[in-house]
């Protein structure tokens, strides 16, 4: 019982190291074109605005948190979750699972914005 005990608060600091290792500082910018800025870094949400400039996309994969993003504005942004494509809506909310294989690209020719809603 007493490595439980220890076990469990050592992984809620690994986890939300993990979520805060995603966006270090209020502005960071992580591949080409890409730019966040934090918004709001709590120990249960983590609240990131970002721009992808024309071209500009995110290498394929998964994180290690939940995320709910909220389309700012409208654009030619290729959004696939699990291998299925979403649809770019601003105002339209849509969410990816932790673990979950994804990939954004903004295809179009103007910046487009949105909001992430990270969750340990």
């Amino acid at each position: 019982m007493k490595r439980l005990t220890f076990a469990i608060p050592l992984l809620t600091l690994l986890i939300a190291s993990a979520v805060c290792a995603q966006v270090v500082g209020s502005r960071t910018t992580s591949a080409p074109g890409i730019t966040r800025r934090v918004m709001v870094d709590e120990r249960t949400v983590q609240v990131v605005r970002s721009t992808y400039q024309p071209g500009a996309a995110e290498p394929p994969g998964p994180h290690p948190f939940d995320v709910v993003i909220v389309p700012l504005s409208p654009g030619k942004m290729e959004v696939t979750v699990a291998g299925k494509t979403i649809p770019w809506k601003s105002g339209e909310a849509f969410f990816i699972g932790r673990g979950v294989e994804h990939r954004l690209a903004n295809n179009g020719s103007t910046a487009v914005d949105f909001i992430s809603i990270r969750v340990p």
